[in-house]
């Protein structure tokens, strides 16, 4: 099984194809997001992993196009990003998602072209990562754990549009799709 981890920092995964700008961190697949398209044949993966990167690209649908190309027909395309409510925390980010940004993803991406189809499998909505469970106490993680809890029964509908998102504040967003 072919993996590739997009933009990996320093989540160097090992069995994986690691991509980033620079290898100083270790990536063994060296591109620059704002230089597409990448230099990666069409269709070559089987999971396409991209945590906490797209958010800080003015060519999001771009990227998540790419995303796309380079996974296999069947392949998995898995994509984090922090939720609205959290993506203004760093001045790096371009765009701000909620979980309906993705669920309504396929129709803005079907581009006529039949090896760029997308399924959604899941849109989920999770907490702390394990870089930033460390900064954050007890109460805190307890907390966000009721957010999260919250976010995920009561939906992306109600979590967006209504009040209630400033009540339990989303923090992180996954969604995974599958390649038709």
């Amino acid at each position: 099984m072919k993996k590739i981890n997009i933009g990996c920092g320093l989540d160097i995964r090992e069995g994986w194809d690691n991509l980033d700008n620079h290898d100083r961190l270790g990536a063994n697949v060296i591109a620059d997001l704002n230089k597409l398209p990448l230099p990666i044949k069409d269709n070559v993966y089987d999971v396409v992993f991209c945590s906490h990167v797209i958010e800080d690209f003015t060519n999001c649908l771009d990227i998540i196009d790419e995303l796309i190309r380079i996974a296999k027909k069947g392949g998995k395309i898995i994509i984090c990003v922090p939720n609205e409510t959290y993506a203004w925390n760093s001045i790096h980010h371009t765009k701000a998602f909620n979980l309906q940004s993705f669920i309504h993803l396929p129709t803005k991406l079907n581009y006529g072209k039949k090896d760029r189809q997308i399924k959604l499998l899941s849109a989920k909505y999770y907490g702390l990562t394990e870089r930033t469970k460390k900064d954050v106490n007890l109460s805190g993680r307890m907390y966000y754990g009721i957010c999260v809890f919250m976010g995920n029964l009561l939906g992306a509908e109600i979590m967006t549009n209504t009040f209630i998102k400033h009540l339990f504040p989303m923090i992180n967003i996954r969604v995974e799709y599958e390649k038709i």
